[in-house]
């Protein structure tokens, strides 16, 4: 009897990750109904057999941690979410900034909120970014040059990496795949991820810019640890266990406020200290 409610304890624990790819140890618990000490037992007899893949506070799928979604499917995913968080990230662009706004929905969604800004510069590998600012007065944008990935909005290859080695940034705002405190941030293309890893090298602020739905994946490409002093702005939704393991290693994490439109849900619960944060 006992093997049997393991057995499905283990469809249900692959179904769940199947759906949303990074599940929590407490939303195990109260899917499953079962102790902490059941759920982690469970997820490490899953790591050993090869269909999950443990992080810190939870677990992620691997059976797609290869594969990249489609630039419009991506578009879709948490569009509130992305909305604020683009929102929160513009409030720490100053008029007379150069700063590195990367590529991905989340980045064009913080491009928006720039048109106002003043003597900014903008250099960008992305040519959805451009468009949300070819008629912003106020800022230039200077776009890397590079090879235009197929069905991506984003510029990669040599003449992209060899612009960005000779640039510096007031700040950089990254997007990535997967946020994870053991293995850090990750990609799913290996070109993008290297033009990844020389901005950061140049920007005296890096911020990490990523809707809740990216922490604990863990992506194709390793770009590199957390490190302490960087700032994550995320939304509401963020892992209460995943957000203390980014603090221990001195990772700010700042929440954005979101405003849910859709009325078959509701805005999940926030600390209110966390989610005006200011720095």
């Amino acid at each position: 009897m006992r093997a049997m409610l393991q057995a499905k304890r283990h469809m249900m624990i692959l179904e769940l990750l199947r759906q949303a790819h990074a599940v929590s140890i407490e939303e195990f618990k109260s899917r499953l109904n079962v102790s902490e000490m059941t759920v982690r037992r469970d997820l490490l007899e899953l790591e050993k057999q090869g269909l999950l893949k443990r992080t810190f506070g939870g677990a992620i799928s691997t059976s797609n941690a290869v594969i990249e979604p489609p630039y419009r499917t991506r578009g879709e995913e948490n569009k509130e979410e992305k909305v604020a968080v683009g929102m929160r990230a513009a409030e720490f662009v100053e008029d007379g900034d150069c700063i590195y706004l990367d590529y991905g929905t989340t980045a064009e969604r913080m491009a928006t909120f720039l048109r106002s800004k003043r003597k900014l510069t903008v250099v960008t590998a992305s040519t959805g970014v451009a468009a949300e600012l070819f008629a912003a007065e106020g800022v230039t944008v200077v776009i890397t040059g590079g090879v235009l990935r197929h069905g991506e909005p984003s510029l990669v290859g040599p003449l992209t990496e060899r612009t960005l080695r000779d640039m510096y940034f007031h700040k950089a705002f990254i997007g990535v795949a997967g946020i994870e405190p053991a293995s850090g941030i990750t990609e799913y293309n290996l070109q993008e991820a290297e033009a990844k890893r020389i901005v950061i090298e140049r920007a005296k602020q890096v911020f990490l810019i990523a809707d809740h739905a990216k922490f604990g994946r863990v992506a194709f490409v390793r770009i590199g640890s957390l490190r302490s002093g960087w700032r994550v702005i995320t939304d509401s939704g963020l892992d209460g266990s995943i957000e203390a393991g980014c603090q221990q290693l001195g990772v700010e994490i700042i929440r954005a406020q979101v405003s849910y439109r859709r009325t078959n849900e509701t805005c999940p619960a926030a600390d209110p200290k966390e989610s005006g944060s200011e720095v």
